[in-house]
């Protein structure tokens, strides 16, 4: 969650927390992959499920509405095997030409 809205939404100025239940594509899908060495298959999904549950909260105390909160768990829910997909895709070393 700290690299979620500490980096990647301060960097893009998403200022507003709902903001961020439609940023979480080009998070996971990208940025996520790309910046984070450390990333795998399970850190994605891992990330996915704690940014979830973060938002989750966020809509029970009131900070964000139900169709934001559907909206980020709709993405989450039908993006995962693509985000998985392009981590393995861009950590393929047979892609890279030496």
């Amino acid at each position: 969650m700290s690299l979620y809205i500490n980096d990647f939404l301060n960097y893009y100025d998403c200022n507003e927390i709902k903001k961020g239940c439609y940023e979480i594509d080009s998070f996971l899908g990208e940025w996520f992959v790309r910046r984070a060495m450390w990333s795998n298959a399970t850190t994605v999904k891992e990330n996915g499920a704690s940014i979830k549950k973060f938002y989750k909260c966020m809509l029970e105390h009131g900070y964000i509405e139900k169709e934001d909160y559907d909206q980020l768990y709709y993405t989450i829910k039908n993006c995962m095997s693509d985000w998985i997909e392009n981590f393995k895709e861009y950590n393929n070393v047979d892609n890279f030409d030496f």
